[in-house]
């Protein structure tokens, strides 16, 4: 083992195994032991060998520093206890200078293992460190999948189970590893890259907006021109033509229904193991009324790449929208475990959106009132969260507050040539969340 691996080895045994109170001074039982003159000298022969003013490593180690470890670098177990804390090991930071109990270098080396969180190594590789002895590894495709890896090293702990540390760091960053995505895209797309241009026209599309989509079916098609089987340019002009039939901008349902079925399942004929792919064709198929064979494919992506957020949310398509116990249960613990851990994912809106509908699906409307407001405030041009809310306060008889909300909606879903009833019923799983869905917006005349 050459020297730096050595020390970093080191290093980790030293903030797992030696007590805070061994290096604490006076809070220590019964006070902190003197250095022996044997230790002392040890340590002064290393000091005076190496050069402690060099700050080059420190630079180094916060190099392509995005975001801090979520939870203050707290992991817990399943049973929800904590096996990682480092702010227990903050005293290690206090003091550039070593104790005379302690080696120089293995100090210097062990405050250099402090600095954790999530960084950029290079373009498309990131790494989140100081999680345990461990680095979570994520690698950006050309395709746009990822692999994680839980790479523990020889002395970990063990106590924390490496797939359940992975999953939580992954879900807690997701949201900023997001906007470096999206960044990263943008400026891409301005340099004439197409993948670079499909991707910003993935995250074009969760603005809703018409001129959004219509962006993002443009990109599509040019993507599509230039490349007839490129899979993620089908699947992103499926993609948005879904958006505009749930957001009501499709002039004919069944028409863009149709078309986007087509481009779904020439997608999936050319990617059948894409995560990516299969993740926006199950939205697409629930969007499209094929609530099963979505559900099928979203948990296909899911089994492929675990840690993607956007994947579970997406499952909101699929089981939301049913009066089934089982599917409102399962949906339900999906969607509070991403609203509570993933703050920062721009799925957030949606996420809001399918508790809405899950709720209003359980005949619970106050709380469906409640979640639609709140996707509405992240996301102002989200037609089904307006059509969720009104509905909600068709269903409680505030006819006056509900007529309100219609005329704030930014689409005139009052005027809009648009059946609403036709296209809730084909996003719904069955008749009876259908009518649950669409019973307020009847006592409105809506529907």
């Amino acid at each position: 083992m050459d020297t730096p691996a050595l020390l970093g080895l080191l290093a980790a045994l030293f903030l797992l195994f030696v007590p805070r109170y061994a290096l604490a001074g006076a809070n220590a039982p019964g006070g902190a032991k003197p250095a022996s003159a044997a230790t002392k000298t040890a340590n002064e022969r290393v000091r005076a060998l190496l050069d402690f003013g060099d700050a080059l490593d420190f630079e180094e180690a916060t190099r392509g520093f995005i975001a801090p470890l979520p939870g203050g670098g707290v992991i817990k177990n399943a049973a929800g206890e904590a096996v990682w804390d480092m702010a227990q090991y903050a005293f290690i930071e206090q003091s550039e200078t070593a104790p005379q109990t302690v080696n120089p270098s293995l100090w210097r080396q062990s405050r250099l293992t402090m600095k954790g969180g999530l960084f950029r190594v290079v373009d498309r590789l990131y790494q989140v460190r100081n999680a345990d002895i461990s680095n979570l590894t994520i690698i950006e495709g050309d395709t746009g999948r990822q692999s994680w890896s839980m790479t523990v090293a020889p002395g970990g702990s063990g106590v924390i189970e490496p797939d359940a540390a992975a999953a939580d760091i992954a879900r807690a960053l997701s949201g900023e590893f997001l906007r470096l995505r999206r960044a990263s895209a943008q400026d891409g797309a301005a340099r004439g890259d197409r993948w670079s241009a499909l991707e910003a026209g993935r995250h074009t599309l969760l603005q809703s907006s018409d001129s959004a989509i219509v962006a993002a079916k443009a990109e599509a098609q040019r993507a599509l021109a230039l490349a007839p089987e490129n899979p993620h340019a089908h699947v992103l002009l499926a993609s948005a033509i879904a958006e505009e039939i749930v957001n009501g901008y499709a002039a004919d349902i069944a028409a863009s229904r149709t078309e986007a079925l087509r481009e779904v399942e020439q997608a999936l004929m050319l990617a059948s193991d894409d995560p990516v792919v299969l993740k926006y064709a199950g939205h697409v198929l629930a969007i499209c009324g094929q609530h099963e064979q979505g559900e099928r494919v979203l948990r296909r992506a899911l089994a492929l790449n675990l840690y993607d957020e956007g994947a579970h949310g997406y499952l909101g398509w699929v089981l939301a929208p049913s009066t089934a116990p089982a599917h409102l249960d399962e949906i339900k613990a999906v969607l509070d475990r991403l609203l509570r851990d993933a703050r920062q994912h721009p799925g957030r809106p949606f996420w809001f959106l399918h508790r809405s509908v899950a709720l209003s699906c359980r005949g619970d409307f106050e709380g469906a009132l409640a979640a639609a407001r709140e996707a509405v405030d992240f996301s102002p041009n989200l037609t089904p969260a307006w059509l969720q809310a009104v509905n909600a306060l068709g269903q409680l008889g505030r006819l006056d507050e509900a007529r309100t909300l219609v005329s704030r909606c930014p689409l005139n879903i009052e005027r809009r040539s648009v059946s609403w009833e036709e296209l809730i019923r084909q996003v719904s799983r069955d008749e009876a969340a259908a009518e649950l869905r669409t019973a307020g917006l009847r006592r409105l005349g809506l529907v």
